[in-house]
């Protein structure tokens, strides 16, 4: 059985939080996530052209599609 505490915080500029937890709380294993807000700059576009090129196709695509899909059958 698991149970769950939540807080809010802000993150520091030093990106390292302190928190005392209530004595309710059990001594032993936890595992801690953090949950935050993408900001704008924070969320990198990714292109996907640099995978340009980086396959080699020993057949036709519709043909090794079709030939998958037969198998399904």
């Amino acid at each position: 059985m698991s149970a769950c505490y939540e807080i809010e915080t802000e993150i520091p500029v030093n990106h390292q939080l302190v928190m005392q937890l209530p004595d309710s709380i059990p001594v032993g294993h936890a595992k801690i996530t953090i949950h935050y807000e993408l900001t704008d700059h924070s969320i990198q576009p990714k292109s996907i052209n640099h995978h340009a090129g980086k396959i080699t196709l020993r057949e036709d695509p519709l043909e090794f599609q079709n030939n998958i899909r037969a198998e399904w059958m």
